[in-house]
């Protein structure tokens, strides 16, 4: 056997009460068993270069990533474990090793006086999280439909390829402007396939099947003019996959819903962020405060129905959470200042004016604290501590309450 498994034992332990947990052999060929001990090896290099002319600068990048999973897997996914007798038996492969050459290129040139046009390109790989590769290695597949998704050690790493062409202008002596548009492009992203043993089980293999780009503006707007600045931010994007999580076509197709044939929002789709920051800061004293708004992320809609069939053709992320704002402030003072000692007295306010953002919400109000109670589940609601609506009101559902922070610091010199 080329796997090797993690036994986890501890019979000497002194401390009363302590249970310690000893895994039999046997037991690993459970299917609801996860323990797999993997030595992967992963390294990289990078090459750069920068050249400067008068006007022009270039920006020329390499990187080399390599990656081992150091593990086997079967040959015959219909029978990953040879668990079903008369038909074709699987044996142990080595996964591959995967190579990337990431080329990367910028350049910057003055247009004018004060005006800089940049463009760059690259690409950029990632290696999928560690369990998409060696989840279940065991290769069990359980008895029923749908129950398991296994690791893919052959997956290979997800690609973006981007691009950004920008102006930097300044507008006068104390203010410029920039502006950028970017485009990406995401391979081979995370999700699975569905496969099927010879006693016809359906089961979810981790594989790059799915895809996804990002479009956007970018305006930057800075000001500084003494002990005085405003840095002010915006960004406009637009995301979109055929996936919103690499279980989604499992998921979907476990639960007799239609495949999602069309690019939807991914849950990171935030379309308008800003944030706009105002300082001032003297020897002696200073504040600086930052406000921030940003539009809702996608989440998916479920509208009431009698009818479950009525939600088979519904997408995922058809709508948005309400958006969220914040102002925070931080200060400083210093108390005394001699040539022995040094004392400061800082501080800092997080969610100034206490605002309730929602972070996650109920998929059929769209609000948190928000859900729609039938007459049923009234009735049927028994507690003396609580009632029905408790239940729903969770405070992980919105963003920190205002907390402020004091710091008195004295340094002797």
């Amino acid at each position: 056997n080329n796997r090797e498994y993690l036994i986890v034992e501890n019979p000497d332990s002194a401390l009363f009460g302590i249970y310690n947990a000893y895994i039999l052999p046997d037991s690993i060929k459970s299917p609801d068993d996860d323990v797999y001990y993997v030595k992967p090896i992963e390294y990289s290099v990078f090459l750069q270069d920068k050249v400067e002319y008068d006007e022009m600068v270039f920006n020329i990048g390499l990187r080399y990533d390599y990656f081992n999973p150091n593990i086997y897997y079967p040959s015959d996914y219909r029978n990953p474990a040879n668990t079903i007798n008369n038909v074709p038996q699987s044996t142990e492969i080595k996964a591959e090793n995967f190579k990337f050459l990431s080329p990367r290129f910028g350049i910057a040139y003055q247009v004018a006086e004060a005006a800089i046009v940049h463009f760059s390109y690259g690409h950029f790989y990632q290696m999928p999280p560690m369990y998409s590769m060696y989840a279940h290695n065991n290769w069990i597949v359980p008895t029923g439909d749908y129950e398991t998704v296994l690791g893919n050690p052959n997956i290979e790493a997800e690609k973006t390829v981007t691009y950004e062409i920008g102006l930097w202008q300044k507008i006068s002596n104390i203010a410029a402007l920039e502006t950028n548009l970017f485009y990406r492009d995401i391979y081979n992203l995370l999700g699975t396939e569905i496969w099927t043993t010879y006693n016809q089980v359906k089961y979810g293999l981790y594989s790059n099947k799915d895809y996804g780009n990002v479009r956007g503006l970018e305006i930057k707007y800075d000001v500084s003019y003494g002990s005085f600045a405003i840095y002010s931010n915006y960004t406009l994007q637009y995301t979109r996959g055929n996936a919103d999580q690499p279980l989604q076509s499992f998921d979907r197709e476990g639960g007799n819903k239609d495949p999602v044939s069309k690019l939807i929002p991914m849950s990171w789709d935030q379309r308008h962020t800003f944030n706009t920051t105002l300082a001032y800061n003297k020897d002696r004293f200073g504040f600086t405060a930052t406000a921030y708004y940003n539009s809702g992320t996608p989440y998916t809609f479920e509208p009431i129905t009698e009818s479950e069939t009525a939600l088979i053709t519904l997408l995922p992320n058809n709508d948005y959470k309400p958006a969220n704002y914040n102002i925070d402030v931080t200060g400083y003072c210093i108390l005394w200042n001699s040539k022995i000692i040094n004392t400061k007295l800082s501080f800092s306010i997080y969610n100034l004016f206490d605002e309730l953002n929602d972070n996650w919400v109920y998929p059929k109000t769209g609000r948190a604290y928000t859900n729609i109670v039938n007459l049923t589940e009234i009735l049927g609601y028994r507690s003396t501590f609580t009632d029905v609506y408790d239940q729903y009101e969770n405070p992980s559902m919105f963003s920190d309450p205002r907390h402020i922070k004091l710091k008195l610091s004295i340094n002797f010199k």
